[in-house]
């Protein structure tokens, strides 16, 4: 391994911020860019956490199970919760033979990998996940997941599909009280790739969080 950083590049930033030329704000804007772990084979964004609110997350399809422990260990490494998608049983198994994260857990619905090191401050509203049936919930359990390591309150609401709207009407003061739903075939609404429950679960963390902040 070994870490890529500008060196000459943030001695001069340093220098700028301590004669007053460049604002804190403004440096840690351009740290935002800095800095990253070659391990040969990736390159493991270690300041995602700074510019988007959560660390890179591993996207476990294609790689072999030493380049996923060879990335959550990186990343483990900074202390930061840690989370690894589409993963199944021989991966988490060969991560847990390493004996290196206790905590480590894998739900198997979701196909995830958790590691939380961490607990962050919770969100103070409850972010409901809704599936139209019960083929659905492998998904809904993704996106579940990934909102919580990101500090969400989550609740599951499954098999309310419009086939039946009665199931859903007794869950309408919840989904009032939601900040953010995730929708389609409707304006105004975010829309992910089918399957994608990671991406819909860090759009709505994303979303629920600058509400929650507008609101403070």
């Amino acid at each position: 391994m070994r870490w890529i950083i500008q060196t000459e590049h943030l001695k001069k930033l340093l220098k700028e911020v301590k004669t007053g030329k460049l604002s804190i704000e403004r440096a840690v804007e351009k740290l935002r860019h800095l800095p990253f772990e070659d391990l040969g084979f990736a390159r493991v964004d270690h300041h995602r956490q700074l510019r988007s609110g959560f660390p890179e997350v591993i996207y476990c399809p294609g790689k072999t199970n030493e380049q996923i422990i060879a990335i959550f260990e990186s990343l483990a490494a900074k202390g930061n919760n840690v989370l690894a998608t589409r993963a199944d049983e021989a991966v988490f198994d060969a991560l847990a033979k390493t004996k290196k994260f206790p905590k480590v857990r894998y739900e198997k619905l979701a196909r995830a990998i958790i590691l939380e090191q961490k607990k962050l401050k919770p969100s103070k509203t409850i972010l409901p996940i809704l599936t139209a049936g019960t083929a659905d919930l492998p998904v809904a359990t993704e996106a579940k997941v990934t909102a919580e390591i990101m500090g969400q309150r989550t609740e599951l609401i499954c098999d309310v599909g419009v086939a039946g709207l009665h199931r859903l009407i007794g869950h309408l003061p919840k989904l009032q009280r939601a900040n953010v739903m995730l929708n389609s075939c409707a304006s105004g609404v975010t829309v992910v790739n089918i399957d994608n429950g990671f991406s819909a679960g860090v759009t709505a963390t994303l979303i629920n969080k600058k509400i929650e902040q507008n609101k403070d």
